[in-house]
């Protein structure tokens, strides 16, 4: 979505706003982007100061760190295992990622994939290096689903509308989603180019 286009929701939703206060920060959360709203109140008319946008970045560790911490607690819920790797060729310890990438695509896999299967169901995540590029996958051995058909689910929504996000501002860097999905499961691969 265009920054001038969520700048003009993000009025919208506060233009009848009746709020008792002379100034507050905000943090309103739009599907791709987090917001900083300060808002003051003058003549009985609310004005609005400041838009800060944010895209998070988070490195390697903090990542694997949500994402074991997401899949430990669902894991006890179905008896699933899970593995998270990276290749030794990258140093991800110095390499900021966007931050909630591969969450939607793994609470998916969880859901949608594994959920029925018990303890034979099976998560791998992956972060490796091929040529420049920073290729993050999340495989599951779920029942898979028809990739040709329109799919209403948010969590694929958002990440399509996250990345294509990310594609307008980094212009020398695409970010490349590819899925592929069979009855014996599916993989979501997403590159980085030239992020290394």
């Amino acid at each position: 979505m265009p920054m001038d286009r969520v700048y003009t929701n993000v009025v919208r939703k506060f233009q009848d706003a009746d709020f008792g206060f002379l100034h507050v920060d905000y943090l309103l959360f739009e599907p791709t982007v987090a917001f900083d709203i300060t808002f003051t109140e003058k003549d009985d008319e609310l004005t609005l100061v400041k838009v800060r946008s944010a895209i998070d970045y988070l490195y390697y560790t903090s990542i694997k760190t949500l994402l074991e911490d997401y899949l430990q607690m669902e894991q006890l819920r179905f008896g699933f295992k899970y593995e998270i790797n990276h290749s030794e060729d990258v140093d991800l310890e110095n390499i900021e990622i966007p931050s909630m990438l591969l969450q939607p695509f793994v609470e998916n896999a969880v859901k949608h994939g594994i959920s029925q299967k018990a303890t034979d169901g099976e998560i791998m995540i992956a972060f490796f290096k091929q040529a420049n590029d920073l290729v993050l996958t999340v495989t599951d051995n779920g029942n898979g689903f028809d990739t040709g058909k329109k799919n209403n689910g948010l969590g694929l929504q958002l990440s399509d509308s996250r990345i294509a996000l990310l594609n307008s501002m980094y212009k020398e860097n695409r970010f490349i989603l590819a899925i592929q999905s069979t009855n014996n499961g599916t993989e979501i691969s997403l590159t980085l180019t030239d992020w290394l």
